[in-house]
Formats: structure tokens, sequence, C-alpha cells
């Protein structure tokens, strides 16, 4: 049962690489270029305040027009995000784009776990999970 969904467990490894990078990077960064701790913390909510947003929403997006349309927006959705941190220094369009990509990512896992969800039987549904979360925290160490 393994096999067949190997892919979505190396979209995890790949998603949770990117968010452990993107995560740290931004706080390091910008208390480098000397933005006030205080500054640094609303940018780095808005990462969660996305999340939240994104526990609310993206079941709505993904049961409107499906797991892989959704993946395929959340995704495009986030990478545009992280990009754009690097084309601008404006404070106030880092929380901006923070929350964007929190939503994004918070979307795609959303997906990725009812995908698994989905694929799985009652029988393996436990070592599915557990393989996805080892696989989550290990990309994102």
């Amino acid at each position: 049962m393994i096999v067949p969904i190997s892919s979505l467990f190396i979209a995890i490894g790949f998603l949770a690489v990117g968010y452990g990078m993107i995560l740290t990077f931004v706080g390091v960064y910008l208390k480098d270029i000397g933005i006030s701790n205080t500054v640094i913390g609303i940018i780095n909510a808005a990462f969660f305040l996305g999340a939240v947003i994104s526990s609310i929403l993206s079941q709505k997006i993904i049961s409107t027009v499906g797991h892989i349309r959704s993946f395929a927006a959340f995704a495009s959705l986030m990478v545009v995000s992280f990009l754009l941190h690097s084309l601008f220094l404006n404070e106030f369009l880092w929380a901006f784009l923070r929350f964007i990509s929190g939503f994004a990512f918070y979307g795609l896992l959303i997906i990725l776990e009812s995908w698994l969800n989905e694929k799985s039987t009652e029988r393996d549904r436990g070592k599915i999970l557990a393989i996805y979360t080892i696989v989550f925290y290990l990309a994102t160490a």
C-alpha cells in the first residue's frame, strides 16, 4: 500500500524542507538587517494566521475543485509568495506574504493528509499516518 502513495510522501518531504528553511531564514535575515524583534514576531505570526484561515477555508476549495487542482493552486501560491520575499524588502509586504504562504502551506498539508486518508484502508491508516509524520518532521529538521 505504501508504494502507490510514495509520491505523496516525496511531496511532503519537499514541502517540509522548504517550510523549515524559509521559516528559519526569515527570522534570522530580518534580525541580521536590524528589524526589531516585535516586527519579526508579527511577520512570523502572520504565517500561522494564514494557517488558521486555511484550516477554515481550504476544505471548501478542495471539495469544489478537487485534490489535484487544489494542490497545484496552493503550491503555486506558496512558491510565488516565497519568491516575492526576495524581490522586496518591506515589513508589511513580508507579513502579507507570510500570511499567504502560511495559508497555502497548510492548505497543502490538508490536501496531502486527506489524500493519504482517502488512499489508505482502516488496516493500514495508522502506519501510513506514522510514515507521514516521520517524513514531515525529518524533512523539517
